[in-house]
Order: structure tokens, then sequence, then C-alpha cells
């Protein structure tokens, strides 16, 4: 087996964990959905993250004829950042020990961990912002300038807002996040941006 191969192979079993807490989060409201104030936006951030985490292991392979990937910096980084991402997974939605008498207010347990939440993906971001400034500028991949600054800038701007906003701006900022996701198809399906396909 490829040195490659087992770096995807830590990372697939980090991804795995995180989406199968999201299922578990998700199954738990659902059954106990009669005893759940509902309030969409930790929800959407569990969805966009998963998302988030789905496309970050999707994009390894783009980098996999680069000797630097299978070096043990590359790889340490690599499993720090997807951890971090993982925690904003997890984090989104209430655990167990968050029902009290089978009941949760998600509105509720929203105020209470947002700051959390949107720091732990502000973490990620900086680590995601760092390993693509590495590829781009050390191992001079075609990026322009304006798509860089397009496709790593607006989540760390939109995130920055939402730890400086009221939280009345919290579900605006989570639909043009997840709206960035969709205008940027490489994010979802690794092909190249249609909107921004000039910028390259």
């Amino acid at each position: 087996m490829e040195k490659f191969n087992y770096a995807v192979a830590l990372v697939s079993f980090i991804t795995g964990v995180g989406l199968s807490d999201l299922a578990m989060s998700l199954h738990r409201l659902l059954k106990h959905r009669s005893r759940v104030v509902w309030f969409w936006i930790p929800i959407a951030i569990a969805l966009y993250a998963s998302l988030a985490l789905m496309r970050l292991w999707y994009q390894l392979w783009t980098v996999h004829d680069n000797a630097t990937v299978t070096g043990l910096p590359f790889v340490a980084v690599l499993m720090v950042q997807t951890l971090v991402l993982v925690l904003v997974v997890v984090a989104a939605l209430p655990d167990d020990n968050d029902f009290r008498d089978g009941r949760v207010d998600l509105g509720a347990y929203y105020a209470a961990q947002w700051r959390y939440v949107w720091t732990t993906y502000l973490v990620f971001l900086v680590l995601w912002v760092a390993t693509g400034a590495y590829f781009w500028v050390i191992q001079g991949a075609p990026v322009s300038s304006p798509f860089f600054a397009l496709y790593f800038g607006v989540p760390i701007v939109l995130t920055v807002a939402a730890l400086k906003l009221s939280r009345r701006w919290h579900g605006l900022i989570v639909v043009l996040l997840i709206v960035h996701e969709i205008i940027l198809p490489s994010n979802l399906v690794g092909l190249g941006g249609i909107v921004f396909e000039a910028m390259r």
C-alpha cells in the first residue's frame, strides 16, 4: 500500500466519526421530534460542516501526486484540520446529556454553543487557508489571486462576522456560506468552478 493510501485511510476514519455523530444526532432529534423545540440554524450548520468535511476528504485526491502530502508534517496538519472540522459537526447539534427529560430546545442550545461552534470553525479555516496557500505559493498551484481570495476569503469573512455580529445575522451568514459552497462546484464535485473559471 502506498503512503498516500495510509493518509487517506486515516482521514477517512476521522471523517467517518464526524458523519456518524451527525447521523446519531439527527436520529436522536427525529426520534424525540415531538419534544424538540425546532430551530433551523444549528441543523443547517451541522449539514454545512458535514458537506465541508466530505469535500475536504474528496479534495485530498487532487494532491495525491505531490510528494509533500505523504510526509509526516503535512499528514499531521491534515489530521488536525480534519479533527477540528469534526468538532464543528459534533458541537452543532445536542448530545444525549443536552436533553432534559427527553426534551431539548435547539434555539436555547444554539444560544449556549454558537461562540464555540464558530470559533472552532474559524480555527479550521485558518488551517485550511494555510494549506491552500502552501500549495498556491510554494507548490505553484495554477490558481489566480482573485479566485484564491474568493475561495478562501469569503468563508473567513463570514465566520468572523458571525463572531462579531448579533445572532440575528447568523441565519443569513449560514445561507451565504451554503451559497458559496454551491457557487464553487469544485467544492462539491472536484470540478473547476463554473462561475469563477475565468479567474483561474
